[in-house]
């Protein structure tokens, strides 16, 4: 709804519309806005905005990773690898991790890969004398740079934290060497840090409607500090669905990788030692603000980690034996296997015209009904079946019924007429707590229809009673 009310009004700040943690400037709905143009179709420009982001996402990896990867079927195997992992690990529709940066929340986390990658790319790069391409490169890194500070202080976490403490380290060691110092790349990530800022600093001044949902933001007590090192850690674990089988896996191959530049240091080039740095730099800052702060770190987040463990399988494909290319292409291959025998196939399952969610829409439309109220992952099915010609406004859970979230959405939403509205409960039990409050508030709901397919119960009320 994001990409048609943004379209219309022409502005990424569409007036009336209250924005979640971010604003939206780089991100996949401004894209999709950009789509919906050309499509004309809510849903398509979404899908195809969301598979351009995945793309792009993919093609700047290989291209950060090419000083590094030089050959083709190297940089193949870490995207292989990467893809693998994330399919392998991540769920589409009911896990907050893996394909939420390439599916179900791309248009959270795509555009922050991406200009991770092209930065750190740039970076490793800045080494050198900067060409014409090389000063375009910059000039694209700070814009990105600048976008995503505007959405977000994710992108200061994962990326510009990192750059500053690594240029920092290596400046460090040149002086205490008393070696030359190239501050081509000390100006570069002070040029990112300095675009990354002005972002945030424009989306501070910049008047919006947003509701902050990542909790408060204060400094942990000594005691929730140390008992939440722990869990925080198994939050970042977390990413990886199999643990502890796959951090297993992790370890065996950062622990051969470990041996085996133990016994051939100079295996090791400056660029893979460089982006593990970063890598583990902007981990350890995610890690230090769910372990210092009370602000909510959600496990993709982390995702890094991935990046992290793709690169080094690569690494290990491309200077080590036979063996060890055949168990890694066995291990990609079983990621493969895994998902197109469990996963995909309900992927990429299409609706039927008896679909569920149709039928309901249907129903609905017939009775005038205009505007639907349910709890999360349910009304928004009979809004994308009914084209959208259905509005859908929630509550965050069954008991916050009738309590508006008013965030991601236009509030007005949530104030249709009475004749226009109807509550939507998924389940009896649920239907239940609801009749039950909006007892106590005196009001009479009417059960108007059931579908026993989709369990399915539908209210109306004599008034609106979304608060």
């Amino acid at each position: 709804m994001y990409a048609v009310t943004a379209w219309k009004q022409k502005s990424i700040l569409p007036e009336g519309w209250v924005f979640g943690n971010q604003l939206y400037a780089v991100a996949t709905p401004v894209l999709a806005s950009l789509m919906f143009m050309l499509t004309d179709d809510p849903l398509f420009a979404m899908g195809l905005a969301s598979t351009l982001m995945g793309l792009g996402t993919l093609l700047s990896f290989s291209w950060m990773l090419k000083p590094v990867l030089r050959k083709h079927h190297e940089r193949l195997a870490a995207i292989v690898a990467f893809m693998s992992i994330i399919l392998l690990c991540g769920d589409a529709v009911y896990d907050i991790s893996g394909w939420q940066l390439f599916f179900t929340m791309c248009s959270y986390y795509g555009c922050y890969a991406i200009n991770m990658f092209l930065v750190f790319g740039a970076y490793f790069r800045a080494q050198g004398k900067w060409s014409a391409k090389m000063y375009l490169t910059i000039l694209l890194t700070c814009v990105f740079s600048a976008g995503t500070g505007f959405q977000s202080l994710r992108q200061t976490v994962i990326m510009v934290i990192p750059l500053l403490c690594v240029e920092f380290i290596k400046v460090l060691i040149h002086t205490v060497k008393k070696e030359h110092n190239d501050y081509r790349t000390a100006f570069f990530a002070l040029l990112i840090a300095l675009s990354n800022f002005l972002g945030v600093l424009c989306a501070r001044i910049v008047p919006v409607q947003q509701v902050e949902i990542f909790g408060e933001l204060r400094f942990n007590s000594l005691s929730e500090i140390i008992t939440s090192i722990i869990p925080s850690a198994f939050t970042s674990l977390g990413l990886f669905k199999y643990t502890p089988y796959f951090a297993i896996v992790i370890a065996v191959i950062f622990g051969y990788s470990l041996i085996l530049l133990i016994r051939k240091p100079n295996l090791l080039s400056e660029g893979m030692l460089l982006y593990t740095l970063l890598i583990a730099v902007g981990f350890c800052a995610i890690l230090s603000i769910d372990v210092f702060f009370t602000m909510t770190i959600r496990k993709i987040y982390y995702f890094p980690l991935y990046v992290l463990v793709a690169m080094w399988i690569a690494w290990l494909c491309s200077h080590h034996t036979a063996i060890v290319r055949w168990l890694a292409t066995i291990f990609l291959i079983g990621c493969f296997v895994l998902n197109c025998t469990d996963k995909l196939p309900n992927y990429l399952h299409l609706p039927k015209n008896n679909d569920p969610m149709t039928e309901v829409s249907d129903y609905l439309q017939e009775q005038g009904i205009t505007t639907v109220y349910s709890g999360w992952n349910c009304g928004e099915k009979i809004a994308i079946a009914s084209d959208f010609s259905l509005n859908a406004g929630f509550w965050d859970s069954a008991d916050r019924t009738f309590i508006s979230v008013n965030y991601l959405c236009d509030p007005s939403i949530f104030e249709a007429d009475a004749t226009e509205c109807a509550y939507i409960f998924r389940g009896e039990k649920f239907a239940a707590i609801g009749v039950a409050m909006a007892q106590e508030q005196n009001i009479q709901l009417v059960l108007q229809a059931y579908f026993p397919e989709s369990k399915i119960y539908i209210y109306t009320a004599d008034v609106n009673l979304m608060q």
